[in-house]
């Protein structure tokens, strides 16, 4: 069975099938493993697995139940604990939902590949995240005592093939640089196995006693957009506004895609003339994407790297993310929060102030360009139809510019 044709399965059986292609065996019910199988608990159910986690040995379960997050607030941080005591107990695996891989003698997988690229007889572990489109595979590699050696990241379709190929690329780019306050994730190996595209990272420390420091935040944030070094240009010469339009115009039809399109030419109008500074960003700029252990800001999850994206975006992403997801306000609460705060902000990614709403409104108009590149929106995009909260916010930042409210 090819990759292709497991769209209707749940995420854990692709998870599982990408790694173990047929003729090995998948089977999914109560019980312990038997015989030549491997067990893997499906947490926190069947239906919403987002983390497969070995049944045995136990400190190998203890590690995968500690190891599958990186908290960012007080109660992430006592969660990953108290499944670190069930994994360490024992506990973990009275769960009653299992998958079985039933190994066919002779055929080789994905996980016995890795065992051999690192010399190592290894026990993984699989985090899934939430269903989106890009979801795919983080695998845990572990010894049989618990002991982290690697993360892998597997692409098992169009769109995770290249975003694996992608972070691939920026990591390697980005260990040429001489990074102070940045540190990312040493590259292992990259590959392809199968239907699959691997990258192997090793380990970085993922826990912050506290939290993320705002200081260590900032300066890394700023370091990576001067990396190498940033430029100026008028909207309309950007090639990242050129790139988001050509994507923008491809899904012309899509509701949202034109609404997009719509705001775009009073942009253009707008602000197609303002200079605007460009340089380096990470994309996904949030609290569970990094650590400050010391004095840099470790960060992982490179897969939306570029080069050429206005200053101010790492900044916007961040605050609106945790807005969402520490803050607990709806996306368009947050949307609207950022808004009032876009100058600050950008200002902290080194951006001009004075461009807040602008770079704000950019990012925003980014950003849902992305989801529909993406297919996020088709995949259940947690944050909902752009129509509840991003189309609104663009909408009265576009409004409050036309009126000579905002920023430039």
């Amino acid at each position: 069975m090819s990759m292709r044709q497991l769209s209707d399965e749940p995420p854990w059986y692709v998870a599982l099938r990408a790694l173990w292609p047929e003729p090995h065996e998948i089977t999914h019910g109560p019980g312990r493993r038997g015989g030549s199988a491997q067990a893997f608990l499906l947490l926190p159910r069947a239906s919403r697995a987002t983390l497969l986690v070995p049944d045995r040995p136990g400190k190998a379960t203890a590690a995968a139940l500690k190891n599958y997050k990186s908290p960012s607030t007080r109660r992430g941080r006592l969660q990953a604990r108290a499944l670190h005591g069930l994994g360490r107990t024992g506990a973990a695996v009275l769960s009653p939902s299992r998958a079985k891989v039933r190994i066919a003698a002779g055929q080789d997988s994905l996980p016995a590949h890795f065992s051999r690229l690192l010399d190592e007889e290894i026990v993984i572990g699989m985090n899934l995240g939430p269903p989106r489109a890009n979801q795919k595979p983080v695998v845990q590699i572990m010894r049989r005592n618990g002991e982290l050696v690697a993360f892998a990241k597997v692409g098992v379709n169009d769109l995770t093939r290249q975003r694996v190929t992608g972070e691939a690329a920026a990591l390697t780019e980005l260990s040429r640089r001489n990074l102070v306050h940045l540190s990312i994730p040493p590259l292992l190996h990259h590959g392809s196995w199968g239907e699959c595209v691997y990258l192997v990272l090793a380990p970085v420390p993922t826990w912050t006693a506290g939290g993320i420091d705002t200081a260590a935040r900032s300066k890394a944030m700023c370091e990576l957009a001067q990396t190498p070094a940033t430029s100026r240009g008028s909207l309309s010469s950007l090639t990242w506004w050129q790139r988001t339009m050509a994507n923008l115009k491809r899904s012309a039809g899509v509701a949202e895609a034109d609404q997009l399109l719509a705001r775009s030419r009073w942009m253009q109008h707008r602000w197609g003339e303002l200079d605007f500074e460009v340089g380096a960003a990470h994309g996904d700029w949030t609290p569970w994407n990094m650590a400050t252990p010391g004095a840099r800001a470790v960060v992982w999850d490179w897969e939306r790297f570029a080069g050429d994206v206005p200053v101010g975006f790492d900044a916007l992403h961040y605050g609106l993310e945790a807005a969402v997801r520490l803050d607990n306000m709806s996306p368009r609460e947050a949307v609207e929060h950022v808004a009032g705060r876009a100058g600050a902000i950008v200002a902290e990614n080194g951006a001009n102030p004075a461009q807040g709403s602008a770079i704000f409104a950019l990012y925003l108009l980014g950003l849902g360009e992305r989801f529909i590149t993406d297919g996020q929106l088709e995949a259940g995009a947690p944050k909902g139809a752009l129509s509840s909260w991003l189309l609104p916010g663009l909408e009265r930042l576009v409004d409050r510019a036309s009126r000579g409210t905002g920023e430039h």
